[in-house]
């Protein structure tokens, strides 16, 4: 005969009748009430009982709730109306103040350039010291050089 494992299968053999527990069981449900049902009862009476208070709780908030003024209604609408009415206004036309602000923005960047290029040049010169510096280093190679052609003629 053939040892079969404990967790294994096997599907040729005969089926097998319900156990006593499952026949209980629906037992209980045909009307019989079990050692359970007095406790669930006392868990569905808790349960509605919270449920009772957590409504009697939205409905207080839902009291408290603040209303919202018609004022502000009329606040949004006008200013809705106002952006509609300056769009007919200036729809399809060159928008003035934004082309001046453009204009004014690149001859502002255009002067800007200039005077970085000015002080550039400024920085470059040097202070007073420094150009005193540069025109005596300059003169005196402008000596070296008509001393050294003058030496070179002699010999």
């Amino acid at each position: 005969m053939n040892q079969e494992q404990p967790n294994e299968v096997n599907i040729h053999a005969e089926p097998v009748a319900p156990s006593v527990e499952f026949v209980t069981h629906a037992e209980s449900r045909q009307g019989r009430k079990t050692a359970e049902h007095a406790e669930w009862m006392r868990d569905m009476e808790e349960r509605k009982a919270r449920s009772a208070e957590f409504e009697a709780n939205c409905q207080k908030v839902k009291a408290k709730e603040t209303k919202v003024e018609l004022s502000v209604f009329d606040e949004v609408l006008n200013a809705v109306d106002a952006a509609a009415e300056d769009f007919d206004q200036s729809n399809d036309k060159p928008n003035q103040p934004l082309i001046g602000a453009k204009i004014e923005a690149d001859r502002f960047r255009r002067e800007l350039a200039e005077a970085e290029a000015r002080l550039a040049e400024l920085e470059e010169k040097g202070d007073s010291v420094q150009r005193l510096k540069n025109a005596l280093t300059v003169a005196e190679a402008q000596l070296l050089v008509c001393d050294a052609q003058r030496r070179a003629k002699r010999f």
